[in-house]
């Protein structure tokens, strides 16, 4: 839609205009197009004597009323990238909806502003099979999806199905907020669920680890209080539990012999060694 004839406009760089109005009735004009979200606006008369026929607290009420229009439509802007939330506020990510609204209750009486969202469990883990695995890292992650046996058993890790959805929606939810707290359980499972949403995530802003034992008002506001990083010895610890049962689930002799090797009946012990940190191939 054109501006009436009567306006003339330039534009100063974003949202910001310097606008000259020739007559009242252009002025009028303009003040539907200024509540519509424009922008923060300069009125300037080509008649500087008669001033659009306004008298400076008229004026200065027109800029007033461009300026406001220009700030909430930023505010919009902020938070419609921010997943319809005021920028600004603390994400905090918990593993079951139920426990989110709950805490949600319990922060918002504690003051402060905070969006508490669930990520529903883990929302990574060892592909199930080599068809999972992308094309790029089959060669070496296929023979044991998600597992590098022959490399120090690193591991490769996807998506688990139904939560690209949940990654996305906390991505958007991250994008206003001035710092991320992962609340997931305390447990070495809660833990490991906790890194792999960093990893997913990838966040600007920072992060803290809030864990406890409890779901009372209490027990929340001591964590919060006194939050940590991620516990990267608990996540070892799950990820090499989670290796060995893919090694113990599907690894058999036969499964990995090499040219003409044969299998030795004679038991022999032997050790695996899952190496520390554990990491994904970049």
């Amino acid at each position: 839609m054109s501006l009436p004839s009567a306006l003339a406009a330039t534009v100063v760089g974003g949202r910001r205009c310097l606008l000259s109005a020739g007559s009242t009735a252009g002025a009028d004009a303009f003040i539907s197009f200024a509540n519509r979200g424009w922008g923060a606006f300069q009125l300037r008369s080509s008649n500087p004597a008669a001033s659009c026929g306004r008298s400076a607290s008229a004026r200065g009420s027109l800029t007033a009323r461009w300026s406001s229009t220009g700030t909430r439509a930023k505010k919009k802007d902020a938070a419609a990238a921010s997943g319809g939330h005021p920028a600004g506020y603390t994400l905090v990510v918990v593993e079951s909806p139920a426990k989110a609204r709950t805490i949600q209750k319990f922060l918002e009486s504690m003051g402060g502003s905070f969006v508490v969202d669930s990520c529903m469990g883990h929302v990574r883990d060892l592909p199930s099979n080599a068809k999972d695995v992308p094309a790029t890292h089959r060669a070496r992650f296929g023979k044991m999806p998600g597992v590098d046996v022959d490399n120090g058993f690193k591991s490769f890790y996807v998506t688990l199905e139904g939560k690209a959805a949940v990654v996305k929606r906390l991505k958007e939810k991250q994008k206003g907020c001035k710092e991320l707290i992962l609340a997931t359980d305390e447990d070495r499972e809660g833990e490991a669920i906790s890194w792999h949403l960093l990893e997913l995530l990838q966040p600007k802003v920072p992060v803290k680890r809030a864990v406890f034992h409890e779901i009372t008002k209490e027990a929340i506001k001591r964590a919060f209080e006194s939050p940590r990083a991620i516990d990267l010895n608990l996540v070892h610890a799950q990820e090499t539990r989670r290796i060995l049962d893919r090694l113990a689930g599907t690894w058999t002799p036969e499964n990995h012999l090499k040219n003409n090797q044969t299998i030795h009946h004679t038991p022999k012990p032997y050790t695996i060694l899952a190496e520390s940190p554990l990491i994904s191939p970049t």
